[in-house]
């Protein structure tokens, strides 16, 4: 894999989208990643509530997150352990008892939704609540952002460690909780599509897709969390406004981008071609 690829397909994939929203618009999303910070528990616990119910279908029967806030002491993750443990049965009654979600509840289905939240959000606050402070888990994050290779290792321990939260889902909450955790992208479906697409990843392996999202970010000395947005808001055609509606856009992209990436493989080819000569003309004047 060449640099040169990754570089012309951010590129391309930035100019793309910003003919279909506006330079402007497309700014706006992207200076909201740069700057957003969270700063305390509370925060912190209602993104990873959050980012568990972003899988297919999951928020239409969980609902507003903000909603469920009496019952998990305003989204504090250390009362929250500290009154539940791991009774996730207890929880999921405290909720049924007290709120009507806009999907059905079913406590003996532990593969539900529901049940899958309940389990998600106390092992998600027992993880937090050992840490005690935000300035710990901030802390603790931030020592897996010392070299490429450990970045990936910290939604690898919050995979094991929060039922629910898949590697995927574990970079959608690193990306969105906090601006210095924009090291992370989301190995995203319509992201897989894209770069599966252009033939960038070989497989659609978590962890190949964000690796490729890592290098890419780094060709373009651009954060990840911003090389994900882009390649996602083409892929998906979710912009965020109601007023403004593209459509999912990745097979016209990708149809571009085949165009351009054979045109610059055929570029690098000409060049290694010269190199090639060049050493073998080296080599004989040495000789003679």
């Amino acid at each position: 894999m060449n640099d040169e690829k990754l570089k012309l397909v951010y590129q391309d994939a930035k100019r793309f989208l910003e003919k279909l929203v506006g330079k402007e618009i497309l700014e706006e999303k992207l200076e909201h990643i740069r700057t957003y910070k969270v700063n305390n528990m509370n925060d912190l616990y209602w993104h990873l509530l959050l980012s568990l119910t972003n899988k297919r279908n999951m928020m239409q029967t969980i609902g507003d997150i903000d909603l469920l806030a009496p019952f998990l002491f305003n989204f504090d993750p250390i009362l929250t352990y500290e009154h539940y443990r791991n009774d996730w049965k207890r929880l999921f009654q405290r909720i049924k008892d007290g709120h009507s979600p806009p999907g059905p509840m079913d406590m003996s289905n532990e593969q539900g939704y529901w049940a899958v939240f309940c389990k998600g959000a106390l092992s998600g606050a027992a993880f937090l609540a050992r840490f005690g402070t935000f300035e710990a888990i901030d802390a603790f994050v931030m020592g897996f952002q010392h070299h490429d290779l450990a970045i990936p290792a910290l939604p690898m321990v919050l995979e094991r460690e929060i039922y629910g939260m898949g590697f995927p889902l574990a970079c959608d909450f690193l990306k969105e909780a906090a601006g210095c955790y924009t090291n992370y992208g989301k190995p995203d479906v319509h992201v897989k599509d894209i770069l599966c697409g252009l033939e960038l990843v070989a497989c659609r392996d978590n962890y190949e897709v964000f690796k490729i999202l890592l290098r890419m970010a780094r060709a373009n000395n651009e954060l990840p969390a911003i090389v994900d947005k882009v390649l996602y808001l083409i892929g998906s055609g979710n912009i965020g406004k109601p007023d403004i509606k593209i459509g999912r856009q990745k097979k016209v992209f990708i149809e571009e981008m085949k165009a351009k990436l054979a045109e610059l493989n055929r570029h690098l080819a000409h060049e290694r071609c010269g190199d090639e000569e060049q050493g073998h003309e080296d080599t004989e004047s040495e000789a003679r």
